[in-house]
């Protein structure tokens, strides 16, 4: 039997796949999505996959679906409980349609345990419009969150006014690839235009130095550095005060 749950305070979906065909295919679609759009970018996603001797051409069909889907909601980590050989080949079609991979776990709360602790290291994007300061927080992701990071931070522009303050914390270092670096400089562009003023990086030296010679070009602004999120908080603080 097939079920769809969320979990809005771990802001994770919860997807039990069944092996049915027909008409169970396109309900199961239409519940993960309806329940996919009651949570907020980035979350994430446990999926029990069903043992099958063979995937027909119609559940591979909706399966890519909902993996292409998910995706463009804004999905970020995600889990499977099931064998390692399910577990590949929804790989290889997620890879495929999503861009994305997963790990493989024997039980669902082994995934949970996985999730809890990777919680820490997944994006987010929010404002405080009494301060009018943007927070980011950014790690490595797909092409494809990097894009609704982007729409993310549009959209919490809305909350601000020119002359906002922002602080990026890199909640991880990585290598940053050419399709990252244009939506890094696409960002800055914006930040530039819609009137930054004190920008405060936390997290590695490394990754503020690269961030900063982009934002030099392409923004032409520069930021100042904190050596934990707290002491970004208290400058911000002193800036908005001294308002």
């Amino acid at each position: 039997m097939w079920d769809v749950r969320i979990d809005i305070e771990r802001n994770r979906l919860y997807i039990k796949l069944s092996a049915d065909g027909g008409q169970q295919l396109a309900e199961q679609v239409y519940a993960i999505t309806s329940a996919a759009r009651k949570l907020n970018n980035g979350f994430t996603c446990l999926t029990e996959i069903p043992a099958v001797d063979e995937v027909t051409k119609e559940q591979d069909t909706y399966i890519r679906l909902v993996q292409e889907c998910l995706a463009h909601m804004g999905m970020s980590t995600v889990v499977r409980v099931g064998s390692s050989e399910m577990n590949q080949e929804f790989d290889k079609r997620a890879l495929e349609s999503g861009g994305y991979s997963a790990s493989c776990f024997e039980s669902v709360e082994a995934g949970d345990a996985f999730l809890d602790t990777e919680i820490e290291s997944i994006w987010e994007v929010k404002s405080d419009n009494l301060k009018n300061t943007l927070y980011l927080k950014l790690c490595d992701l797909p092409q494809v969150s990097i894009s609704e990071i982007v729409h993310a931070i549009s959209f919490e522009m809305k909350n601000l006014t020119p002359g906002f303050s922002c602080v990026t914390h890199f909640a991880e270092e990585w290598e940053i690839t050419d399709d990252q670096s244009k939506y890094i400089k696409l960002v800055q562009e914006f930040l530039a235009l819609m009137g930054v003023g004190q920008v405060v990086r936390v997290g590695s030296k490394d990754m503020h130095d690269i961030f900063e010679n982009i934002s030099k070009q392409a923004g032409g602004y520069c930021a100042a550095e904190a050596e934990t999120i707290d002491d970004a908080y208290k400058l911000i603080d002193e800036i908005f005060l001294r308002r």
